[in-house]
């Protein structure tokens, strides 16, 4: 397959085929699984910390230094004397000690059902009928404002991505109903004013000694862990389904830009005075991800980062096989998970009548694998977990691929390997 992307275009309207998209691919990929060395422990974040670091450049000045370090011994010693539980920071889901139910159970053990918020255009038409929604809500810090103006107090504020603005902390929680769940790396200031209930949950990416080793060395006391997958839906996706809510709707998830919009409108609060930022426009996203946009296969305009973003999603659909629907409006099609077409008809049955819809874990592997076979993507075994790699030529590249992962303690059999992908390609190969 030949590499075009990110070639610069005199015309900024021509579309690249998604397909020719090639992961992981130059600027697509620079925020993602960066090498992160021992000492970058704090806004180490998918490289965020440099860029944490430019906009706020007094944080690491020796005061707030020694503030850092003072909250971080403060609360070691609140959990290590008992005045502070790690139920309150650290445990999602169902305690297999205790037998304890998550959150998205009923006492008779039926399931909850959830809305899973992302910031695409989309999410525009749905927040006027969220207040009505009974299920729980997932969204992120940039996010929630949106959702209080529109009547409904989110029910997680899930946030995984430590360059929080200023206008995201200006915004008026009700501290009773909203939980937090975030990690250690997350930017003091935002934890300090969060004066609600708090889940912490530790980063763990087996091919890092940061996140395998140090972390969870670190923070003993937070006894759950979750997989970074790059943006916000899948990451709050994993908790959804740690907590036991089930199905899970994505509303507002468009990996993409329909209309030409990029985003939906945010909302934040000074005083009593609301304030609203319109979504910005795809000519944004090409100045800041790129200079060509890619064409997803339903009609879409998108760009190879956004493409990158609903990869990740697949990627925990396809190893956690939830059952799992998404809106229809961007670039996600029925070939990788049943599409919702009304959001007045699925607020209105409250989630209930898309059985029909439902799929067997088998189905959901299969599916979801499949695709990203077509995307040039492929799971590997690694240590206690998978790697996600991106081979334009599988064939000419698995050697490699398998020979760089055994000399970090992979031991995959790269015949079992072999015949696995063959298997899987067959089909778009006949």
């Amino acid at each position: 397959m030949k590499d075009t992307t990110w070639k610069s275009t005199t015309d900024p309207n021509e579309y690249m085929p998604e397909a020719d998209f090639t992961f992981p691919v130059g600027r697509a990929n620079r925020n993602t699984y960066d090498n992160v060395g021992q000492l970058d422990v704090i806004y180490s974040f998918w490289n965020h910390k440099r860029l944490f670091m430019e906009t706020n450049p007094g944080c690491y000045r020796l005061p707030n230094i020694a503030s850092e370090i003072g909250d971080l011994l403060k609360t070691w010693a609140q959990v290590r004397l008992g005045h502070r539980s790690c139920e309150d920071l650290g445990v999602l889901g169902e305690d297999k000690e205790t037998g304890k139910l998550g959150a998205g159970q009923r006492p008779d053990g039926t399931r909850i059902p959830a809305i899973l918020i992302g910031s695409g255009p989309s999410m525009d038409e749905a927040l006027p009928l969220m207040k009505d929604w009974e299920g729980a809500i997932f969204c992120n810090s940039s996010q929630g404002g949106a959702l209080i103006y529109h009547g409904r107090d989110p029910d997680y504020v899930d946030v995984c991505d430590n360059r929080i603005a200023d206008w995201e902390m200006k915004v008026p929680y009700n501290w009773k109903k909203t939980v937090l769940i975030t990690h250690p790396g997350m930017m003091p200031s935002y934890l300090k004013w969060w004066k609600g209930k708090k889940y912490l949950t530790r980063i763990y990416e087996p091919g890092h000694e940061l996140y395998r080793r140090i972390w969870p060395a670190a923070y003993s006391w937070i006894r759950t862990h979750s997989l970074p997958f790059a943006n916000q839906p899948p990451w709050a996706l994993s908790h959804a389904l740690a907590l036991g809510y089930d199905p899970i709707f994505l509303v507002g998830c468009d990996f993409g830009f329909p209309n030409g919009i990029m985003s939906m409108t945010r909302y934040y609060r000074e005083g009593r005075r609301w304030h609203q930022t319109p979504g910005r426009d795809a000519t944004w996203a090409q100045e800041m991800y790129g200079d060509r946009l890619l064409l997803a296969d339903n009609g879409v305009p998108t760009s190879a980062l956004f493409v990158h973003y609903r990869n990740q999603l697949l990627r925990i659909v396809c190893l956690d096989c939830p059952q799992v629907f998404c809106m229809e409006g961007g670039i996600v099609d029925e070939r990788q998970m049943p599409i919702i077409h009304s959001i007045e008809e699925l607020v209105r049955n409250q989630g209930r009548g898309y059985e029909h819809l439902y799929r067997t874990p088998e189905q959901i592997r299969s599916q979801t694998e499949r695709f990203l076979a077509t995307r040039k993507m492929f799971f590997l075994p690694f240590q206690d977990g998978h790697r996600f790699v991106g081979m334009g030529d599988w064939r000419r590249e698995l050697r490699l691929m398998v020979d760089i992962l055994n000399e970090q303690g992979a031991g995959i059999d790269y015949d079992i390997e072999y015949a696995r992908l063959e298997e899987l390609t067959k089909d778009e190969e006949d």
